[in-house]
Order: C-alpha cells, then sequence, then structure tokens
C-alpha cells in the first residue's frame, strides 16, 4: 500500500460532504438538507449520534452511487475496461497482431470492477442490517495506490470489536478534505454483520 505524508498545514476546510448524496455544504450541519442522512461528525473526540436500529432504508440513490459513481476502484477499473477496449477495436483493424495487448488492460478493468462492486454489496449490507459497535480510527493518508481524475483519495483505517471477540480491522476512502483532520484515537460507529465481519462500515458515510 502507497501512502503520501499527511500533512495537517493543508489548506483550511472550506466545505462539508454529505457521504450519502455527495451534496456539499459550507458550514456543518447535522441532517443533510437534500437527502435527510445525517453528516459525518465534526472531527473530534466525541462520538455521534448512534445509528438507528435494523433494518435501515438508505437514502435515495445511495445505493447505486456506492456499486457506481462514488465506487473508487469501479470507477478505475471502468477506465481501464474502457481504454483496453477502445483500443482494441482500433488494433483489431490497424495492427491485428498486436490486438491480444489491450487485453490486459480490459483483464485489469475486470478485475477492479469487481472488487469494487463485491466491497459496495459487503458496505450496502452492513448498512442496512449491520449492528452499530463503537470503532476507533487508528490511521488517516494519502493512498497513492489509487487516483482518480488526478486526485488521491484519503484513506481512514479503524478498528472494532465484533460479536466473537475479536478486534477486526476495516477501511474507508473518500475525497472529503476533512478526512484530513480526522486523528487516531478518533471514536466513530461501525456497522458490522456479526456472521461475517468483514462485511463492516463507518456510520455516517464519507463520500
Amino acid at each position: 500500500m502507497l501512502k503520501q505524508p499527511l500533512s495537517r498545514d493543508s489548506a483550511p476546510v472550506t466545505q462539508y460532504t454529505c457521504g450519502w448524496c455527495n451534496t456539499h455544504f459550507k458550514e456543518w450541519q447535522s441532517k443533510c438538507i437534500s437527502c435527510g442522512g445525517p453528516m459525518p461528525p465534526l472531527p473530534g473526540m466525541t462520538l455521534s449520534e448512534e445509528p438507528p436500529p435494523a433494518p435501515r432504508v438508505l437514502p435515495k440513490g445511495f445505493e447505486t452511487k456506492q456499486k457506481w459513481v462514488g465506487n473508487v476502484p469501479a470507477m478505475v477499473g471502468g477506465i481501464f475496461l474502457l481504454v483496453g477496449l477502445i483500443i482494441f477495436t482500433v488494433f483489431i483493424f490497424v495492427l491485428p497482431l498486436a490486438a491480444p495487448f489491450p487485453m490486459l488492460f480490459i483483464g485489469l478493468g475486470w478485475f477492479f470492477m469487481r472488487i469494487g462492486r463485491k466491497q459496495a454489496q459487503r458496505m450496502i449490507s452492513a448498512f442496512q442490517n449491520g449492528r452499530a459497535v463503537k470503532g476507533t480510527i487508528t490511521e488517516v493518508y494519502h493512498d497513492a495506490s489509487m487516483q482518480v481524475n488526478g486526485r488521491h483519495p484519503w484513506r481512514i483505517n479503524y478498528n472494532f470489536q465484533a460479536a466473537d471477540g475479536q478486534t477486526h480491522d476495516g477501511y474507508a476512502s473518500t475525497f472529503d478534505h476533512t478526512a484530513q483532520q480526522r486523528q487516531p484515537g478518533q471514536p466513530i460507529w461501525v456497522l458490522v454483520n456479526d456472521d461475517k465481519p468483514e462485511e463492516n462500515t463507518i456510520y455516517p458515510p464519507v463520500k
């Protein structure tokens, strides 16, 4: 995993983003006026309001966005797949002997898209049916191994204790610049499916 140093001296945060619908606000508020979902809490050591009990109804459009629009691996995979298909089509007519070369891009694209879709499905399952437990942020950094439109997402690593009594790890990727102000040790709510602890997510979501 490639990491970029986390600078606390970056430009001041000028907007807050709803993790449900990606609406931006200049001033923080507890609930998004666009979709009605709870906003990510301000960076700090205060735990936000506890999530509602399962099963939960997700804001309209959130599931689709998680599977495609807001899914970094799926977006990267889609780009690779599109580029590979274009090159393959061109090579078929211009340079037939080199036509197998673009299959590498197509294969990588499919691989990333599959990973992204699986991650999204696990996350959606946790949002809808997961049990709320208290977790802790362990690390925040720029994930240099992932890039979309020239930007590296922030990666928020966290851990929590599941019903099996074991400590499990999870992470969230976000382009929200408030992530850089979140510190290791900050308490968060985590939604987890106890029979599958790998199905977990931060609540409220970050975008």
